[in-house]
């Protein structure tokens, strides 16, 4: 028995050491920097220090160099993210789950992540106030989890959802053009999706205008147009917010070939609020 009792404690005491060596191999998740950004027009992303956002605006939170995930047998990291984004009030509004899959099953060099990043596409609906994103990094071969929660403003006053050239139709319609090049001669149409909020008036309609400007290669100025809606634009909004407004350039064979920018502006003329959007365009 007390051979046994020996033996017993012998191999009770080596799995006690098997499991704190095990412990001791997991290391903790680390990232150097927690930073916010935005995706300007060429598809770069670009530092917003002060995590202030339009609403419509896609937030990104990036974690630069998350350290140090741990490499399986087969030489390769598997690693996730997990998002959460609350509003002002503490309300989930979205939660995702794994968001990179077998993306996060890759070779990574000292294992270290270089900038993996959450994603929140906001909307012109929501309330402006402080919002709250966490991102939650697992190693799914260790086990080690890195949270971050970070927050991020959405601004108040008008905004809009995205900004889009698009060529007239013959049928009247409008389609988009993702490299915004047009032939001399054709309509330029530049849209903006779901601008808004606008206040209403004591009856409960929405007063709104459009102006739009139209630059040159050199900077000078090809066409100007104020209050381009008149009465139209005293009409009820659906939620507050106007769909598709947009301005229209009939460019001509007589322009130069070169580098356009159209500038299209809204105004809420209850509110005394605006906002302008300048896109630059081709004419060939």
């Amino acid at each position: 028995m007390k051979r046994a009792a020996i033996i017993f404690l012998f191999f009770g005491f080596s799995a006690i050491m098997l499991m704190a060596a095990e412990g001791q191999t997991e290391q903790a998740l680390t990232c150097e920097e927690a930073a916010w950004a935005r995706v300007d027009e060429g598809g770069r992303m670009v530092a917003v220090p002060e995590g202030v956002f339009r609403r419509g605006e896609t937030v990104n939170l990036v974690l630069r160099r998350v350290k140090t995930l741990q490499a399986g047998k087969d030489g390769k990291c598997h690693f996730d993210i997990d998002l959460l984004v609350q509003d002002p009030a503490g309300i989930t509004i979205l939660e995702q789950k794994e968001l990179l899959g077998e993306k996060g099953h890759i070779v990574l060099k000292d294992g270290v992540a270089a900038s993996p990043y959450g994603i929140f596409e906001s909307r012109v609906g929501l309330e402006p106030g402080r919002y709250q994103m966490t991102l939650v990094v697992r190693d799914k071969i260790s086990g080690a989890r890195l949270p971050v929660t970070r927050s991020f403003t959405l601004a108040p006053g008008l905004s809009y959802q995205k900004a889009l050239f698009a060529r007239s139709e013959s049928d009247g319609s409008l389609s988009p053009v993702a490299e915004a090049v047009f032939s001399r001669g054709e309509t330029v149409n530049l849209v903006l999706v779901q601008v808004g909020r606008f206040k209403k008036d004591a009856a409960g309609k929405h007063l709104f205008e459009i102006g739009m400007l139209v630059k040159d290669p050199a900077g000078a100025t090809v066409l100007q147009q104020d209050a381009m809606l008149g009465e139209k634009g005293h009409a009820a909004l659906a939620d507050d917010i106007a769909e598709t407004p947009y301005g229209m350039f009939y460019s001509s064979l007589e322009l130069a070939p070169g580098v356009y920018t159209m500038t299209l502006s809204i105004f809420d003329k209850i509110a005394g609020d605006q906002v302008s959007v300048t896109r630059p365009f081709t004419l060939k």
